[in-house]
């Protein structure tokens, strides 16, 4: 990555990093402030997308939280249960001959891509089969 290096991007970064879970801006802003750092609600928005943009963090669309965050190194997809609206990471290895196969098809340069399933989560799922 080639960007300019700030205190406070660097905060930003090192607490989704270190979240042991997906993480909307409002929980990093928390996260901060528990650290006794002065950031504005602003700026981590700010720099979550600067973050996002240059490549070190990738966004996925929560239904309840907006957009969370987490590292990018690790590509891979994620569930959405329609019933909770848990956002899980899927075991699944990314599939990156589907960028190649795009690009070639399309005759465009592909550098990535994302895919979120929707259903309903083992847990919401045994709890409609102890209702019935």
């Amino acid at each position: 990555m080639n960007y300019k290096h700030s205190k406070q991007r660097q905060a930003v970064l090192d607490a989704v990093l270190s979240a042991d879970r997906h993480v909307s801006a409002d929980e990093v802003f928390a996260m901060l402030k528990e650290r006794d750092s002065e950031i504005g609600i602003a700026t981590v928005y700010r720099n979550l997308n600067l973050l996002t943009e240059w490549g070190a963090l990738s966004r996925i669309k929560d239904p309840e939280k907006g957009y969370i965050y987490e590292n990018a190194e690790n590509k891979h997809y994620h569930f959405h249960c329609m019933e909770c609206n848990k956002i899980e990471d899927v075991p699944v290895e990314y599939a990156e001959e589907l960028d190649e196969l795009i690009s070639e098809k399309m005759g465009v340069t592909v550098k990535g891509h994302t895919m979120v399933f929707e259903g309903v989560c083992a847990e919401c799922r045994q709890k409609e089969e102890v209702k019935a």
